[in-house]
């Protein structure tokens, strides 16, 4: 009940549910192990019983797996309550799991038992029997899921459909070279393909966490604006009340903004966790990848510690590692700003202005750390880079003086602080909100919503009036003429009455009224 409480829900109620899905499911598979290990003990010539207390021990990980898995995908657990998914989507994984279920652990035994006896009549027969159901049955699977897919409503998104096809495919050829003979070889391939299904299951189940812990932390952004919102509009006096308050997207980064990018990378996260998953699972079967290491595209030479000149080839590997470098950098540049957003609205002692500070020098530092070390992994050292850096120093210091100027401007900024995000300045004859700090140049939102853009280099080198630096209390003076032969102690009372009403102007110091000179045709008074 308090899983989808905007007041109660909180992350560590996933862990809790998390945690009794691991208890619900360690004592089927412990049991299975400690039973395969009891009957290798009492076995100690390996008889009978041995291959058997083997293949229990190997099967308690599936068993395992099987077991989280039908927990996760049971009504009210993590799957259904926690990360919101679809109940077709659910109620489909579970049975799928369970049909994988009566279709494995059959098949494992037989298996197993026919390679643990390291019998050669046993294993032509029993194991290839074993490996060849095994294939078919998951590949009877996987055609199943694509009946559902050619169906009006299908069951997943248009890639599963794809990746069934493929499986399909593969399944039916490791049956086909079972049936041919290569039983070892099939064998090795139907464990990769299980052991990609248990790590992909994981990476899921990872995901799912994050987005939730994402979504928490996206509702407890939405609260906070949502009082600060509240607290600005009871503030204002009587004649505000019936004002909306002015957008909170102007001072910190918009919600839907932080929603797109924070899943942005949550997408890009599960894809490398996909893709490791896969590495991992198929590296005894893909050996070929690690000859990428022995094709050389160039050589380059590198200065040793010895002073001498050494020749350093660099591999396809390298290059296809450089670039899965600068595809990462990209992707983390462009939407780490909505995940620190996120994060660090937990800590009400972070304001919003050194909120955007961190994500902005944190995009700066990935940018160059993952530019310097895919050009590392391609040949392209400091000690190659050198004399080009120092001639863009010089064309820097000519032709692009201003932007190198601007650039540096921006880091002070950054640094100093002079002005924050949502801070109200004067700069020139420009006056408004302070509401992006780029690279170049400050983007000012005045009073009728023009935005300003000005380069960072006049708000160092410039007079910069800050008005709510450290402070957002300010005085307000207002110029107002009376006719001749008014009362000017009934003016003077007046004024000090409409000041006093107003329940922004602060009692100390209280509000004063000046009479100032005779105008051509008013007395001109001043309300400060």
């Amino acid at each position: 009940l308090r899983v989808g409480n905007f007041a109660q829900d909180h992350f560590g109620l996933s862990l809790i549910a998390l945690g009794w899905s691991l208890l619900y499911a360690l004592p089927w598979s412990f049991a299975t192990a400690a039973l395969g290990a009891l009957m290798q003990a009492s076995d100690p010539h390996g008889a009978a019983l041995e291959p058997l207390g083997r293949t229990l021990e190997q099967l308690s990980d599936f068993i395992f797996v099987a077991t989280l898995l039908n927990a996760l995908f049971r009504p009210g657990g993590l799957a259904l309550a926690h990360f919101g998914w679809q109940p077709e989507r659910v109620r489909a994984r579970r049975q799928l799991v369970r049909r994988a279920t009566w279709l494995i652990v059959p098949t494992e035994l037989l298996g197993g038992m026919a390679f643990f006896s390291h019998d050669d009549i046993a294993i032509s027969t029993w194991g290839r029997l074993s490996i060849l159901v095994l294939a078919l049955g998951l590949a009877w699977m996987a055609w199943g899921h694509l009946r559902r897919g050619a169906q009006p409503r299908p069951a997943g998104p248009a890639w599963t459909h794809w990746l069934a096809a493929a499986l399909m495919l593969l399944l039916a050829g490791v049956a086909a070279g079972t049936a041919l003979g290569y039983v070892y070889t099939a064998t090795e391939f139907i464990q990769a393909l299980l052991g990609s299904f248990v790590f992909l299951a994981a990476a899921e189940v990872v995901v799912g966490l994050l987005r939730r812990w994402l979504l928490l932390g996206e509702r407890r952004l939405a609260l906070s604006r949502l009082r600060e919102a509240a607290t600005q509009a009871t503030s204002g006096g009587p004649a505000d009340a019936g004002k909306a308050p002015p957008p909170d997207e102007e001072s910190q980064m918009a919600l839907v903004t932080v929603s797109t990018q924070a899943h942005r990378l949550l997408g890009l996260l599960q894809r490398v966790l996909i893709v490791l998953s896969l590495l991992y699972a198929w590296s005894r079967v893909l050996p070929a990848l690690l000859r990428f290491e022995g094709v050389v595209l160039w050589y380059t030479t590198n200065t040793g510690s010895d002073g001498l000149a050494h020749s350093a080839p660099v591999s396809l590997m390298d290059m296809l590692l450089a670039v899965l470098i600068l595809l990462l950098t990209f992707s983390l540049a462009r939407n780490l700003p909505g995940l620190l957003e996120v994060m660090l609205s937990a800590s009400r002692h972070i304001s919003s202005s050194t909120r955007y500070t961190t994500a902005t020098l944190a995009r700066y530092i990935i940018s160059i750390a993952g530019t310097v070390t895919a050009f590392s992994l391609l040949g392209l050292r400091w000690g190659q880079l050198q004399w080009m850096a120092a001639a863009l120093t010089v064309g820097l210091g000519f032709g692009l003086q201003e932007i190198f100027a601007n650039f540096v401007s921006g880091l002070i900024i950054l640094f100093e602080r002079p002005l924050r995000i949502g801070d109200v300045v004067t700069i020139g004859n420009v006056s408004g909100t302070v509401s992006r700090i780029q690279i170049r140049a400050t983007t000012i939102t005045d009073f009728d919503r023009k935005e300003m853009i000005v380069p960072n280099k006049a708000f160092i080198t410039g007079q910069l009036t800050n008005w709510s630096l450290t402070d957002t209390v300010t005085r307000v003076t207002i110029k107002l003429g009376v006719a001749y032969g008014a009362d000017l102690e009934t003016t003077r009372s007046l004024l000090c009455e409409i000041a006093a009403e107003n329940k922004r102007v602060l009692k100390d110091p209280e509000p004063l009224v000046f009479f100032l000179n005779f105008g051509p045709s008013t007395l001109d008074h001043e309300l400060r």
